[in-house]
């Protein structure tokens, strides 16, 4: 009786042995996945104080006329805010990747790709490695999902605890392009608004019951749908963490009205997010 006691304790001291080995590796899959709480606010501070490079602004400026000086800075500004939500979906994703609902901030994302030692300084400051910026063929999430991603960082604070800038109850990012009247901007009115916050609800529920299974979410997934054709953009964070990947709708629709992004593509223009594609074309 007693050798089988002693069994039976053996027995369960391997077995939780292997389950704290087991919890620890989850715990440090997730915290590198995360990245370090000082590191990422360090991070967070470096995107909101970064004074972006004077030669891009001037060569976004010369390429846009129809922008004055302070509608070029919101650019810039929305710009920023899009780098801190890639931030923010790191372990705080719904999708593998974080969508671009903005024409205006992609054309600006895309200029200072062109600087390559600024922007492959910045990456490594800000992410810890370069974003990469690829057609939407070749990444891993629809549009509609990947834009639900970006309005789901929205629903909290900024990685440094800021809050968001704000047009009205709508993010800068999503209502700059209207703002704006930027030329086949992507327009997301109240409907396609609507329609992306049900995919983001869906997709939180999603991973909150994969959470509650044990099973790790590796990031954000995006989604897509019917729409009008085209392509967008996107790219990964270099260390593969969740909700690092990037996605734009760099295309606008045909038409005279630009790309509905969010919703169903209307207007004679591309749809992009709920609607699914994107309109026209545009690379990384």
């Amino acid at each position: 009786m007693a050798v089988l006691k002693k069994g039976v304790a053996m027995v369960l001291a391997f077995v939780l042995s292997i389950a704290v080995l087991v919890g620890l590796v989850l715990l440090i899959a997730v915290l590198t996945r995360m990245g370090k709480p000082g590191q990422r606010a360090e991070r967070a501070r470096f995107i909101a104080g970064y004074k972006f490079p004077a030669a891009l602004v001037w060569r976004y400026a010369d390429s846009h006329p129809m922008l004055d000086e302070a509608q070029v800075r919101r650019v810039f500004e929305a710009l920023r805010e899009y780098f801190l939500a890639c931030l923010a979906a790191r372990g705080h994703g719904i999708a593998k990747e974080v969508g671009m609902p903005s024409r205006a901030v992609d054309e600006a994302w895309h200029d200072f790709i062109l600087m390559t030692r600024d922007y492959q300084a910045f990456c490594v400051r800000a992410f810890g490695g370069y974003l990469h910026h690829t057609p939407e063929a070749r990444t891993e999430v629809p549009m509609r999902d990947a834009l639900a991603n970006t309005l789901h960082q929205f629903r909290g604070p900024q990685p440094n605890g800021a809050a968001w800038a704000m047009v009205g109850a709508v993010p800068l990012l999503f209502a700059l392009d209207r703002e704006l009247r930027f030329p086949n901007g992507f327009v997301h009115d109240a409907e396609s608004l609507g329609q992306l916050e049900g995919v983001r609800e869906k997709l939180a529920r999603e991973r909150d019951m994969g959470h509650a299974g044990g099973e790790a979410l590796g990031g954000e997934s995006g989604g897509s749908g019917a729409g009008a054709s085209g392509s967008g953009s996107g790219s990964h964070c270099p260390d593969g963490s969740a909700g690092c990947g990037v996605v734009s709708c760099s295309g606008g629709g045909a038409g005279g009205g630009g790309g509905a992004c969010g919703g169903g593509g209307g207007g004679g223009g591309g749809g992009c997010g709920g609607g699914g594609g994107c309109g026209g074309g545009g690379g990384g």
